[in-house]
């Protein structure tokens, strides 16, 4: 996935703004948490009204961390990202675990993919390894 920032800094709420393959995403730390979303409405998807990839999670002292810890946080979600529609690819018909069937998307916060499949499926770290090692070739 081809990630570029166009815009990032500010304390209380650290904020960023770009795109993930050419798709607008927005990343905000406030408080004691900070929000991801990649959408054609990305503050819609933040906000719940919209489609797209949310992740949020606590963090102490959230609107005072660096720029550097933004972008950590911002790669993380990209990434999981990116396994995800790979996982989806295997079986675009129903967007579903390619073992198991059952349902992948919906908004798990603060989650990573191998937490998603193992709720979901129970196979999560196989899976998530698969995955990996087919993107790495």
């Amino acid at each position: 996935m081809n990630l570029v920032i166009e815009h990032i800094g500010g304390y209380c709420p650290v904020q960023a703004e770009g795109t993930v393959d050419g798709v607008p995403f927005y990343f905000r730390a406030r408080h004691q948490r900070w929000q991801f979303a990649i959408g054609y409405d990305p503050v819609g998807v933040l906000l719940g009204w919209a489609e797209g990839f949310y992740r949020q999670a606590p963090l102490v002292h959230a609107g005072w961390i660096s720029v550097e810890e933004a972008k950590i946080i911002i790669e993380a979600c990209v990434h999981e990202c990116h396994i995800i529609s790979k996982l989806r690819e295997l079986d675009t018909h129903t967007q579903n675990c390619p073992q198991c069937k059952k349902a992948l998307s919906g908004r798990c916060a603060g989650t990573t993919i191998e937490t998603i499949l193992e709720q979901r499926c129970g196979q999560g770290k196989q899976i998530a390894r698969e995955v990996l090692k087919e993107n790495e070739r």
